[in-house]
């Protein structure tokens, strides 16, 4: 599978700032500059061999920092279906309905959690377990920005509870 890179193949360009092309100064010599790399996760692992990432560097008539995920197949790379905007606000309200609801659930059965990420009670932590965020696959990760997102919305907030002097807080709709 071939891969170029400023015009060079893969093999020829090995270091991070391979994208610069050392002190050719390719940056300032057009008006649109894409990089193709290896997809990545952020440990470095490479999750799929056939995966890469276009990257817009420089764009003077369009938005920089766009990323289009690439799947080489049949001798051709093809971009990855990603969800639009509207499926994601879909899927977000989905995951805030989901923690509310188990939020209740929890309050109901008398469990105290808490948006600590170090508490044995960190609510995404504890959703996650359960059947309905498995059946969804539903991630730890899209249960944390739910949380946020309802602590910025004002639908739940942190109530003290226990002796004043613990100042333990536990998670609660407003």
């Amino acid at each position: 599978m071939p891969e170029v890179v400023g015009g060079f193949s893969g093999d020829e360009v090995t270091s991070e700032r391979a994208n610069l092309s050392g002190s050719t100064a390719w940056h300032n010599s057009v008006r649109s500059r894409l990089y193709l790399k290896k997809a990545a996760t952020e440990k470095g692992e490479e999750p799929d061999p056939n995966l890469r990432v276009l990257e817009v560097m420089k764009s003077n008539y369009g938005p920089p920092a766009e990323a289009l995920t690439l799947r080489w197949k049949d001798g051709l790379f093809l971009p990855v279906a990603a969800p639009g905007s509207l499926e994601r606000m879909a899927r977000e309200q989905k995951v805030d309905d989901l923690f509310l609801k188990l939020l209740d659930r929890s309050a109901e059965q008398g469990r105290n959690l808490s948006d600590k990420k170090t508490a044995h009670t960190y609510a995404p932590s504890r959703f996650v377990s359960e059947p309905e965020a498995k059946a969804d696959h539903i991630i730890k990760r899209e249960l944390a920005e739910a949380m946020e997102r309802l602590f910025r919305a004002g639908k739940i907030c942190n109530a003290p509870y226990g002796l004043p002097s613990k100042g333990w807080t536990r998670l609660e709709r407003k």
